[in-house]
Formats: C-alpha cells, structure tokens, sequence
C-alpha cells in the first residue's frame, strides 16, 4: 500500500484540488508493465484527486488486472482497437471503484452530479413539479443527455424515452469497477448521440471476494433521511477453472425532503426591498384556498352577461392555466371573500391585487422518496485458448412518488342559493350588484384531496451475450443485446373525479371561501372521496442489437506497430406508450384522452466504421476513424394494434475524426483533434401528434394589444397559459464540427497539470422554442398562439 500526499489541478474544468489519497498496488502482466515505466504514464496513472466539493479524476491510463499474459489488450473508451500501449491522445477521466467507495455517494446519479464536467443533467428533484418520472441523466459539458452516449461495457442499453437518453438509476454502482469518460465527441467510433462525449460504465468481472456495505445518513434537519446496502460475491478463478460468475446485489432507500423542512424553501412569498421600495417576490397561483370570487352582473336586465357572448355560462376551465371563460370581460368584480371578513388573506396566501394568491410552495418537496433495488451477474467462461463466452445480465427496480400541489379546480360557477355563496359572497355585494342578478364563479384549490401523488415504477433488464476471441495477432468480438426499460405511472391520489367533485360541491358540505385547518371532517372526507386512484400510463422501450468487430496489427512503423479495427452494428428501438381506461374514459378533471396520447413507434438504425493507429515515431501518434450510419424511417401503429404507417424519411452521414498524440519528453503529453459528429432526431420529435403539454411555468400578461384580434382569447389576469407540442416529420440529423487542443504536463509520480481547450459547432439544432421566447416575441412566433 502506497500513502501519498498529492496536489493535482485540472485547470481545463477551472477546479484546484488538495488532496490526500492511498493507492493500492495492483498486478499488470509483464507486457503491460513495459507500458507504464515512465514517469508521465506513471502519474496519469495515479493521479486521482478527491476533495469535498467534487470528484474529479485527471485524464488516466487504466488497464483491466489481468492474470494471463492474453488479458493485456484492453479498450480504452473512445477507441475500438485492443492493444497494451494505452497511452493514447483521447481526453478519458478514469474513475476507478476505490474512488468511488471512498466518495461516499450511494447511486450512480449521485456519482455523475458531482462530477464537475456534468452540467445540464436532470436529477430526481427535477420530478418535482410533475412529470420526470425519476428520471436521472448524464449530460457532458451542459450539451444536455440526448447528446452524451451512456454505454454499459461499451454497449448501448435502452433509453428511458424514444430517443437516447438513458435513465442512470438503471445502473448498479456496487458492481462499477471503474467508470470511463470521454470529453470529446465519437460520433466516428459510436455514431450517433456522442456529440458531446461517452460515459461508459465498466462493470466488475472475474470476482471471487464477497463484499459486504451498509450506510446511513440522517441530515442534522428534519427529513431526507437514507440509507444503502449492497452485497457482492463470485465463484469460479478464471485462471483456474476456466470460468468466473460474479453477483452483485444493492438497495438504496431514500426519504421524502418537504419545502417546509427547510427555511430557504418554505415559502413562495418573498419579502425584498428595491431602490427604497418594499416588495413582494410571490410564486402562487389565484386557485386559492380559500376561494376566490368572480363576479358577473346582468346589468340591463336583458338575460346577457355579455353582449357579445353567451346567455349562460358553462363549466369551463383547464386546471393548471388558469382558464377563464371567452366571455370573461364580463366579470365585473373579483375578491376573497376570506380577504373581505377579516381584512387580510389566509394563511399561506398573498395579496395579489384584488384576490388572493395561494403559497402552494408549502405542499412542494424538495426531493421525493425512492427506493431502488438493482442485481447484477456476470460470467466468463474460456471455450478454449483462443476463445472466450461472456455474457452480463442487469436488472433494476426504482420507484420515485414525487408529490405536487393540489389540484386547481379552474374556474367554475356556484348556485347562488347555496349557504356557503349567501353567507360569504353574496353578502359582500351592494343593493345594485345583487339587484343584477349576479353570477358566482370561483376558482379553487382541492388541498383537503392532498397533494397530486404518483407513483412512478421502472424496471430495466438489460443482457449481453457474446464470444470473443484470437486469430494469430487478429481480435475480434460478437455481441447480442437485448435490453427493455419499462416504466408505470400509477396515481396515488390528488387528481379529482369530474363528476364526483362537483355533485360534492353541490350539496354545499364544503365550505370552499374557509381555510383548510377549518374545514370540517365531513367535508374533508367528501373531497377525499372524489380523489382518482389507479393506473395512468405505462411506457416501454425495447433495444435488440448485433455488433462485432475486430483489430488487428498491421504493418511496424518507426513509432512501433500500427493498428487497426473495423466493425458494424445493427439496431431495432421499439417505443410504446399505452393508456389505462380511466384515461380514455376522460374521468378526470379537466383530462381529455387527448392529453395523454398513446404511442408505438419503431425505426431500425446501422453503421459501420473503421479506425487506424499509426505511430509515426516515438513522439508522435496520430489515430484516424470514420463511420457510416443510417437511420430508419419511423414506423408508427395505431392503439390496439391499428394500422401502421411511415413517417419521415431514412436519414444518414458519415462522420470522422483524426486525432493526435504528441510526447516530446517523458514529462509532457500534447494532444489534439478534429472531427464530425451527427445525432438524429428522436422519434417522438418527428412523429409525435399535436398533444396539450400542460401549462407554462410562470404566468404571464397578455402580449397582445386591445384591438388585436388574438386578444379576444387573453385572460385578464397574470395567469397560466395551456401548452401543446407538436413532432416534425421533416427534420434531419444535426451534424457538429469539433476540435480540441491541450496538454498534460506530470514531472512526477506526485504532481501533474492538465489544460484542455475544446469547440463543438452543432447545425442544424433541433430545438423547441421556450414559452419565455414565445411570450417575449409575439411579432415572431404569433402563428403558434
């Protein structure tokens, strides 16, 4: 055991570390120790810093332990080719199991957020909110995760959506030995999706110790609480007996965090001054509790509200957005009945001119609870000298409920003979208001049902099998992947009954204009009762893949021996989304079967690519790689096996990059590259119908002026607007043009210093304009109002 103190800087991420590490020693066979005998390979090798903010692991030369002399030819991350010298010119972060035990992290999205070169990615509290699912991605440089190739020993699994994202939470980190990452685009290597870079996880193989851990933690504050176990084992030496199997077995339980267990996020109510004036910050919404008033008076007595609108008022109303009705003019006065006894708002409400505005931030979570269980098995078996049976089978459970505030009820209209309209908003009109026959609309929030609960369910199974093996100085490789990522969405409770709410409003049990704390018991166990329960959605993404490939010396050159690997893959992604029959009944509030749209999509994708490593002398190496994809047409089906269809059209490219490796003295490495990258549209981006997508995020004035013809469909308030979203049948690949340049300079085992400058140019960017953007220029996006 070797005890080093250490000072390492990564100054192409801008981050110092200080830090104090031990490393053990391991085995390598004779020909890779030839590999590592100078002092640059020696200190990439070992220089790992760990400080408390961050993990960061300086760009390394890591080889897989190996006992026989044939297991020296690795991959390194980036390249197809299998040799020993792998020293090469890719910017590739090494972090290694020992690393990740000594971190303290429990989850492999935990692992990659505190990675300083993960930026953009989403996390388990971005579920909060609605929809996410749980879902936890990796996205390299802040170029987001459908960007950033995620790789399991080097394969691809199934993405959690139609197109590549792939949902973290589906690895096991008690079974990584070390994880690769590369910070350079490998379109040429890998195809499509690795514009950004590669993350590829490197499970452990050849395990014959059993190891045992178990964590908890329990923050200083209330709630947040977790803990982790995990258990591996194997049987069988390799060497041997000519066979290994390896399990690893992990569960990871996590808490509810509630916004009020925390000061900084209590409340959406901010007091703050301003250039000597008092202000309020407020992140509400009018669906308040207690109600809001909406008033409208016939005030000719000619049976119209409006005199351009309709006689009568129906139910009408969208939940999240706020929706008020086209003759909404017609209002003539709002209030809070609350706001007008006792001369504020409630409790957890704000003044928001002349109504009240509700904190819902008091029923939001900072992260919801999860629970996730994965296994792992993996198992070698030597067929013969020459060739080599290895297959991995990973499995995965994870259930988040995130938690969101409750249901709003929109705008609807109250009997004017109930108690609860005569002895709290009739009674704060005038003698010529009730004498113009008022109507009572109100806008509500159903907070006795509790908060909207899911609960989301992903089970991910991913196998590989394959043979690999030597012909004289030829490797080569086949492989077969079969991977599924299922996911269920389950209503817990929260989304109310059309029917059931308002046959409960009708019966004037529920005191809608009083604080929650007051309501009665019956009329909580009323609204309670009309609260959803059941199945949603559920999702399915298949992956079925062929690939192989092989490398093989070609010719000695000054440098030593050049390289050289080509290979192919087949692929057939398969992304079904079904519905359960309460949603195509349409039996929740405001829900049509619209809303939530079922799919089946499918499209067959290939490449093919070769790659050549040429030492050109001692000093310098350069690596060159190219590749072919197509990508299919998308095949859609109708619900319930209905008739198929093609949408869009086959799309591909070739792609290439040339990278170089320079090392004028065993202290300094200087290293660069360009190439081409593509990433295809997704399928849903093609061939997704017109869908409602909730409601924006903030609330936001009418952009139109009076007299505008759009404005006749503005509300009056600052409210939420209703979103679609829409595919595109005609998009293509975006294509990039990368570059990087950068040296890594180690004098000693103890210190090195690392500086990598890097340029990625994507055309052709598919991208969704923000609601911000529409909002902000209705001159140029008025066609999507």
């Amino acid at each position: 055991l070797k005890k080093q103190d250490s000072l390492s800087f990564q100054v192409g991420l801008f981050r110092v570390s200080v830090f104090h590490f031990d490393i053990s020693s391991t085995h390598m066979g004779k020909n890779m120790k030839k590999y590592y005998k100078t002092k640059l390979a020696t200190a990439l090798t070992k220089a790992i810093a760990i400080s408390a903010i961050a993990m960061v692991a300086v760009p390394a030369a890591y080889a897989e332990e190996a006992e026989e002399e044939n297991d020296n030819l690795v991959t390194i991350t980036g390249s197809r080719i299998k040799r020993t010298d792998v020293e090469g010119s890719l910017p590739v972060t090494t972090i290694t199991a020992e690393f990740i035990q000594s971190s303290g992290v429990t989850s492999v999205p935990d692992l990659m957020a505190q990675l300083p070169q993960m930026q953009g990615f989403l996390t388990a509290a971005d579920s909060v909110g609605g929809g996410g699912g749980g879902v936890q991605t990796a996205s390299l440089r802040d170029l987001g995760s459908s960007y950033t190739l995620v790789l399991l020993n080097g394969r691809r699994l199934a993405s959690q959506d139609s197109g590549s994202s792939i949902d973290l939470n589906s690895i096991p980190l008690s079974a990584i030995e070390r994880v690769e990452i590369l910070t350079d685009g490998a379109s040429a290597l890998y195809g499509s999706d690795a514009i950004a870079g590669v993350v590829n996880f490197i499970m452990k193989s050849d395990v014959t110790d059993t190891t045992i851990a178990i964590r908890a933690d329990k923050p200083q504050e209330e709630g947040g609480e977790s803990w982790n176990f995990s258990v591996s084992t194997g049987f069988g030496d390799l060497g041997a007996d000519g066979y290994n199997v390896m399990v690893a077995y992990s569960h990871d339980d996590q808490s509810q965090l509630r916004s009020v267990d925390r000061g900084f996020a209590s409340t959406g109510i901010l007091p703050f001054t301003y250039q000597g004036q008092d202000l309020v910050f407020q992140r509400t919404s009018v669906n308040a509790i207690p109600a809001n008033a909406y008033m409208a008076f016939d005030w000719n007595g000619d049976g119209l509200y409006d005199a351009n609108g309709p006689d009568d008022l129906p139910f009408t109303g969208d939940g999240d957005e706020d929706f008020l009705p086209d003759d909404e003019h017609s209002v003539s006065r709002s209030f809070n009945p609350y706001n007008e006894t006792n001369g504020s708002c409630a409790v957890n409400n704000g003044l928001s001119e002349t109504t009240c505005a509700y904190d819902f931030t008091e029923t939001l979570e900072i992260f919801p609870e999860s629970e996730r269980d994965n296994l792992f098995v993996a198992a070698i078996v030597d067929i013969s000298n020459d060739m080599r049976f290895k297959a991995n089978l990973s499995y995965s459970t994870f259930k988040i409920t995130p938690r969101i505030a409750p249901y709003p009820t929109g705008t609807f209209t109250l009997d004017n003979s109930l108690a609860i309209v005569q002895d709290n908003v009739l009674n704060q009109l005038t003698a010529e208001e009730l004498a113009a026959s008022p109507r009572t609309q109100v806008r509500w929030r159903t907070r006795p049902g509790g908060n909207r609960t899911n609960l989301y369910e992903t089970d991910t199974l991913n196998f590989v099998a394959g043979l690999e093996g030597d012909i004289d100085e030829l490797n080569w490789d086949v492989n077969l992947t079969v991977s599924d990522s299922a996911r269920t969405n389950t209503r817990i409770t929260g989304y109310p009954l059309t029917e059931e709410l308002f046959a409960a409003f009708e019966t004037g049990t529920v005191n809608i204009f009083d604080t929650a704390a007051n309501l009665s018991d019956d009329a909580n166990a009323l609204i309670k009762s009309t609260m959803y329960s059941g199945p949603w959605t559920a999702t399915d993404t298949k992956m079925n893949a062929l690939e192989g490939s092989f490398s093989m010396p070609i010719f000695d050159m000054d440098g030593g021996q050049s390289y050289f690997a080509a290979g192919f893959d087949y692929r057939q992604v398969e992304y079904v989304r079904t519905r359960a029959q309460a949603v195509r009944d349409e039996i929740v509030l405001f829900e049509g079967e619209g809303d939530t749209p079922a799919f089946d999509l499918s499209r067959e994708t290939y490449g093919v690519f070769g790659e050549v490593v040429l030492p050109i002398s001692d000093e310098l190496e350069v690596t060159a790689s190219a590749r072919y994809d197509n990508i299919g047409e998308i095949t859609t089906t109708e619900e319930f096996g209905g008739a198929s269809e093609k949408v869009g059209d086959s799309m591909n490219d070739t792609t290439f990059k040339i990278s170089m490796g320079y090392r004028p003295s065993e202290d300094w490495l200087i290293r660069a590259s360009i190439g081409t990258g593509f990433k295809a549209p997704s399928m849903r981006e093609i061939a997704e119908p017109l869908i409602p997508f909730g409601v924006t995020s903030s609330s936001y004035n009418c952009p139109f002026e009076s007299g505008d013809p759009l404005a006749a469909f503005c509300l009056s308030d600052r409210i939420q607007y209703q979103e679609m979203r829409q595919g595109f049948e005609g998009l293509k690949p975006e294509t990039s043009e990368q570059a990087s340049v950068g040296f890594v300079y180690a004098p000693s085992q103890e210190f090195s210093f690392t500086l990598d400058w890097w340029q990625v140019n994507i055309e052709d960017q598919v991208a969704r304009p923000t609601e911000s953007q529409i909002f902000g220029d209705p001159v140029t996006y008025r066609h999507l109002f």
